[in-house]
């Protein structure tokens, strides 16, 4: 075993109830790996590559803004992300934790490396768009979609912190969380990045913020196109650049504003397509996303997919004209409705290439 890996094992932690000790991890390897449970291989699996001699984890990037791809992350950065979680969060040695994410990607695996590195009792359970119906009790500390959030949210009192993560949190759901008791918290982060480098608090409401705060001593800085630059020595070997379009608030906080890659030039107007759809959440009850579409007067059009039948939304797009929260420019010119999105390995939307199967 990797004695990095083996020094940074707290000897409280507990996973499905059985204690961590190096006995006890090559139980949990053997009883996992012998499960039918799908996901239980899959930790077991994990676990197995965690505690290995070699000091890096090969993972797979989601491919929301690109081809995914494998990466190679040293294992001593997810360590101190943990920490630096732990830190944020205030974590207690011997908080309960529940783990209802996919550990194939980066935050279902850091929600077990949190716990191997801060003494957690975690909980494994299938990855569920319901994930509290077969999980039993409280929880202090729980990563959640924010799909598996909304669908929760008369079960989400039953976690003391939340973390929210792998998709774009709406308006309406934002209002929604905010009646939650729970103290609950968005993520900005990659797989690059080890999980997340900042958080932005969503609940309680007298807390509620749109800027994001990073995380120990990682600062961020904008590049030419106002896009975010992230120095982050505690989780990564070089400066990371990102394509995503940010407000800064000093040098640890920012404001998300959507992609650079996404932004509509409509008439001279930039939109971002994220924004737009924030607003269209309450409307809309299916999977949707705003792209372009050349236009010979605005250059750029904004249009609407929707993943869904055209008689489910009778005059969706006039309803949308009468709307005051959209300018001119933001309200979608057409609306092309689809029986199904190109979708990522990880349930993401790919926007440019469900869009080609109509423009």
């Amino acid at each position: 075993m990797n004695s990095f890996i083996i020094n940074h094992l707290h000897k409280a932690t507990k996973i499905n109830d059985i204690p961590c000790k190096e006995q006890g991890i090559r139980e949990i390897i053997t009883l996992f790996s012998e499960s039918k449970e799908v996901h239980l291989q899959k930790a077991a699996i994990f676990l197995t590559q965690w505690f290995d001699e070699y000091d890096h984890i090969e993972l797979q990037t989601s491919g929301t803004t690109g081809i995914p791809k494998k990466i190679q992350v040293k294992k001593k950065y997810m360590v101190h992300s943990a920490m630096l979680t732990g830190n944020f969060l205030c974590l207690k040695v011997g908080d309960t934790a529940l783990c209802v994410l996919p550990t194939d990607y980066i935050a279902g695996k850091m929600m077990i490396v949190r716990a191997l590195v801060l003494g957690l009792s975690l909980h494994i359970m299938p990855p569920s768009s319901t994930p509290f119906a077969s999980a039993v009790g409280g929880y202090d500390f729980v990563a959640l979609t924010p799909m598996q959030a909304i669908k929760s949210l008369s079960e989400l009192y039953r976690a003391r912190k939340i973390i929210l993560g792998g998709a774009p949190i709406s308006l309406e759901m934002e209002k929604a969380f905010q009646e939650v008791p729970s103290k609950i918290y968005a993520t900005y982060g990659m797989t690059e990045t080890v999980s997340h480098i900042a958080l932005r608090t969503i609940s309680p409401r007298k807390e509620h913020s749109f800027f994001y705060t990073t995380l120990g001593k990682i600062t961020v800085s904008q590049d030419k196109n106002h896009c975010l630059v992230i120095d982050c020595p505690e989780v990564s070997d070089k400066q990371i650049r990102t394509h995503d379009v940010v407000i800064l608030h000093g040098n640890k906080s920012f404001q998300w504003k959507g992609r650079l890659d996404n932004i509509i030039n409509s008439g001279g107007i930039k939109i971002f397509p994220e924004g737009v759809e924030s607003k269209l959440s309450s409307f809309i009850s299916d999977r949707f996303f705003i792209w372009k579409e050349p236009d010979e007067l605005l250059g750029e059009k904004v249009v609407l997919f929707v993943e869904g039948k055209e008689e489910d939304y009778p005059n969706l797009l006039s309803n949308l004209q009468k709307e005051l929260i959209f300018s001119k420019y933001e309200l979608p010119k057409k609306i092309y409705f689809l029986p199904q999105f190109k979708l990522t390995s990880s349930d993401k939307i790919q926007r440019e290439a469900t869009a080609k199967l109509v423009l």
